[in-house]
């Protein structure tokens, strides 16, 4: 019973220090106007305007302006060389159906890679052919 109550006080402690650090490191890259919904990290979105923060190294997180949906994207980066100073979202087109592929930040003249969720896997596998890009200048 005492060991119970150590470990609980414990992870009281220490989960709101987590959360303040990775809430720390946040920072606001741009923000950009998307006009089509989309999905983003396995969750769908709506049209609308974004920020685009940086959580950590390999984390993004898109949130909507007006609180209404937000998205933790999984990147990575690309050998792809980025546009000097410029912010730019890309997304992988499949019919009407829009994924978030990448994210170009220009302070860091980065382009990160996002991770493709399972329903971009299977609908990239089905129109191999018809995968239209989609680029949006940010600010």
């Amino acid at each position: 019973m005492k060991t119970r109550i150590v470990l609980v006080v414990a992870i009281l402690i220490v989960v709101p220090m987590l959360a303040s650090t990775l809430q720390a490191q946040e920072q606001m890259l741009f923000r950009v106007n998307i006009p089509f919904e989309f999905i983003a990290g396995g969750v769908h979105l709506s049209a609308g305007d974004y920020l685009a923060f940086h959580a950590t190294p390999s984390i993004m997180k898109l949130v909507r302006e007006d609180g209404r949906g937000s998205a933790w994207i999984a990147v990575k980066p690309s050998p792809a060389m980025a546009s000097k100073n410029t912010n730019e979202v890309v997304f992988n087109r499949y019919g009407e159906t829009y994924f978030l592929a990448s994210v170009q930040t220009g302070h860091d003249q980065q382009v990160h890679e996002c991770f493709r969720c399972r329903a971009e896997q299977t609908l990239a596998a089905q129109h191999r052919s018809d995968v239209k890009t989609v680029a949006i200048a940010a600010k």
